[in-house]
């Protein structure tokens, strides 16, 4: 879930462009979060979930390939968010902005 929250930020910072990744060296406040997020989601995943209380809570270290999975689940939401551009809003029930 933290590895979509992730992507879907960086999917979601420019939502009418097509280049997501555009000028992003030129927002450090925004890598230091997504930075941030994802060294805190490695050392809750695997710090805590090495120890005793982390079983206990729900967290359970993982293994190479589950961090490539939920790295992979995460990466999906990049093309979801491409398709979403390129399709005409008719698709996509709801009120739009302009109708707001």
């Amino acid at each position: 879930f933290v590895m979509m929250q992730i992507f879907n930020e960086i999917n979601s910072r420019k939502i009418a462009d097509f280049n997501i990744l555009d000028n992003i060296q030129n927002s450090p406040i925004f890598c230091g979060i997504i930075i941030v997020t994802f060294l805190t989601q490695v050392a809750l995943i695997e710090g805590v979930g090495r120890t005793v209380v982390g079983p206990a809570i729900g967290f359970m270290n993982l293994t190479t390939a589950e961090w490539f999975c939920s790295i992979g689940f995460g990466f999906g939401s990049i093309p979801v968010g491409f398709l979403m551009r390129v399709l005409p809003l008719k698709y996509f029930p709801g009120t739009t902005d302009e109708a707001a």
